[in-house]
């Protein structure tokens, strides 16, 4: 039954996130934070650079020039001559996955043993040929919501998410998403408002910021009045060097962030937390929740938690709109806090507790 997977499924996230879940996803949005600001200030993170697949770093050497690495590529010879067969069979295993990526072709994925390098390989095929098709051949259900979220954003068409995604919540994030950038990259510079009226988590402001460097270079001076205070703000809080560069910035939150990076430096800033909810005042202020409040929406269960293991919104206390909120949800009924209608039978998880009907059941 529904219900029952998803409390399995929680069950399984908790222990993920026992053993540093936290670190992982925090980690990638570090690494967004990274990649936006460089583009935004025209340099260059340095992660986007191209890695050897198969191949091994030699030393640098007698003859060679310092600092230049050259790459042993192996054949599929030099793998089956290894001693050990683990070895043997990643060394198998990646010739194949770069096989696969370089003639961009789904089927080779299915040469590779490893069911994770495997599904990884799927992803990054269907991705790179926008294929939604192909995503829903992958057997792994988080990477297939993942490439199908992916080939959204490429295709700039938020109706496709609908092929993997069927909670509420889960539905409305991708098609968001998308609509972040499909706004933010659509070309024209009048559209720009349009990212005030998305609403899950932090793709406002995704969309806002990508909007400000393709539609006007990254400069805040040239986005129109209503819309620039923000540019201006995330400008100065990621670079401050002095108290006086966040004179500028107007929202309080954002101020006294930027006073942080002021006295510490902006990688020193980024580890801070000061409500000890497991989310950094900097991903806080990005996904508008409060980095002084351990539960910003009051709905009984801290922002860290209900971002990162439980995957609804930290800023809303009833993330599926059916009345009731998330914390009564997860613990009083057992019903999904992402699914108005957890039974499936037509009527929605509030109106049965008030009905007195049991919404895990079809009655």
């Amino acid at each position: 039954m529904e219900e029952e997977n998803f409390i399995e499924e929680l069950d399984k996230k908790r222990r993920i996130f026992y053993y540093g879940g936290i670190a992982a996803v925090v980690f990638s949005f570090l690494i967004l934070y990274i990649f936006v600001i460089a583009d935004m200030l025209g340099g260059r993170s340095g992660l986007d650079e191209e890695k050897p697949g198969n191949g091994q770093v030699s030393e640098v050497g007698e003859g060679q020039e310092d600092g230049i690495y050259h790459v042993e590529v192996k054949t599929k010879d030099d793998c089956l001559d290894m001693d050990d067969k683990n070895e043997s069979r990643k060394c198998l295993d990646n010739i194949a996955l770069d096989s696969a990526i370089d003639d961009n072709l789904f089927s080779k994925c299915n040469d590779i043993g490893n069911e994770s390098l495997r599904n990884d390989c799927m992803h990054q095929v269907a991705h790179n040929q926008e294929s939604i098709a192909l995503c829903l051949k992958i057997s792994d259900e988080a990477i297939k919501k993942t490439c199908v979220s992916d080939v959204a954003i490429s295709l700039k068409d938020p109706s496709v998410c609908s092929a993997a995604f069927r909670e509420s919540f889960e539905l409305k994030e991708c098609r968001d998403v998308a609509t972040a950038f499909t706004i933010a990259y659509s070309g024209k510079k009048d559209d720009i408002g349009e990212c005030a009226a998305i609403e899950t988590k932090e793709y406002s402001n995704l969309c806002f910021l990508n909007s400000y460097v393709s539609k006007y270079g990254g400069d805040c001076e040239k986005i129109p009045s209503a819309y620039r205070q923000y540019c201006i703000d995330y400008k100065a809080m990621e670079a401050a060097e002095n108290p006086e560069d966040c004179d500028v910035v107007k929202d309080s939150n954002y101020k006294e962030y930027c006073l942080k990076v002021a006295e510490v430096g902006a990688i020193e800033a980024r580890y801070f937390d000061t409500d000890g909810d497991g989310i950094t005042d900097g991903n806080e202020l990005f996904m508008k929740t409060d980095p002084k409040k351990v539960d910003t929406d009051g709905d009984g269960i801290n922002d860290g938690a209900e971002w990162i293991i439980l995957g609804i919104d930290p800023g809303n206390p009833d993330t599926d709109g059916d009345g009731l909120n998330d914390s009564q949800e997860m613990q009083d009924y057992r019903t999904n806090p992402k699914n108005p209608d957890t039974d499936g039978d037509g009527r929605n998880d509030g109106l049965e507790v008030k009905m007195k009907r049991n919404p895990l059941t079809k009655d």
